[in-house]
């Protein structure tokens, strides 16, 4: 019966087959097992290597731990010098924050306004018969002659004042008002931080003729205008300009009443931020 031995021969093949897969798996194995085997060798003298490196770099923490703990072993020791070097990076991180905290009160101090002064010069001519100005004036309070304003109007006028006010004669037509301006105590924008500052953005000045009657002409001439600003005592911005510049005087002198004795006040006005004319240093 020929299927009878097709049968058989299957079956021999399979056994065949059977066995050859068990030799194979049984290579493959030994095969990962001497792999295995490799890597755990590789990984026991990584280890060693590891240790022996650790306890080299160990060992300067080992003997600076037995030196400032010998009553105890090694272990304590080290447990306690790691206790003292964690205590003392707490110590510098609380050092660094009040540092940190030291230097924003600094920076706070230095940017906050003490005093505010500028030093005036304004050098001016015309015609008259005599001096319309005065060789020196102390009215009965502190008067401003330089002004800083918002046109926002958010923020207060900083008046430059002045308790007594110095003129002098540079010859028989030319005047000069030189004084120190401040803003007085307790005047905005003292106490404040100096970026207030970078709000304004105009700038006036003027000087005072208490004689107008005097003059010859209503036109006056500035020559020459220096401004000079100091805060907390240090010249932080300036302002110089060169003449002529003409200022026609007569509406002021035609508001006079007869027979009156008044003032005027000649004006020049800057327009822009006074930081950025001034190249003011915040």
């Amino acid at each position: 019966m020929d299927w009878l031995n097709t049968f058989k021969y299957i079956g021999y093949g399979l056994l065949i087959l059977g066995a050859i897969c068990t030799v194979v798996v049984d290579i493959l194995k030994g095969k990962d097992d001497d792999r295995k085997d490799a890597q755990q060798k590789r990984q026991m003298t990584e280890l060693v290597t590891n240790s022996q490196e650790s306890k080299k770099l160990l060992a300067p923490f080992s003997d600076l731990a037995q030196k400032l703990y010998p009553n105890l072993d090694q272990k304590e020791a080290l447990g306690a010098l790691m206790k003292r070097m964690d205590s003392a990076d707490e110590e510098i991180r609380r050092g660094k924050e009040k540092l940190g905290s030291l230097s924003s009160q600094v920076t706070i101090e230095k940017k906050t306004i003490k005093t505010f002064e500028v030093v005036v010069t304004i050098e001016f001519s015309g015609k008259w018969q005599s001096q319309p100005y005065p060789t020196w004036l102390q009215p009965p309070a502190p008067q401003p002659y330089l002004r800083w304003k918002d046109s926002s109007k958010k923020l207060a006028d900083l008046n430059f004042s002045a308790s007594r006010i110095n003129c002098e004669a540079v010859d028989a037509n030319t005047g000069r008002f030189q004084n120190t301006l401040s803003i007085l105590p307790g005047q905005f924008p003292l106490g404040q931080l100096t970026d207030v500052l970078q709000e304004y953005d105009q700038l006036e000045f003027w000087f005072l003729l208490t004689d107008p009657k005097k003059l010859l002409s209503p036109i006056l001439t500035i020559n020459k205008v220096d401004l000079v600003f100091y805060l907390n005592g240090t010249k932080r911005g300036e302002f110089h300009s060169v003449g002529p510049i003409s200022q026609d005087n007569s509406e002021a002198i035609g508001k006079i009443p007869p027979g009156k004795d008044m003032y005027i006040t000649p004006t020049l006005t800057l327009s822009g931020k006074p930081v950025d004319l001034l190249k003011f240093q915040l």
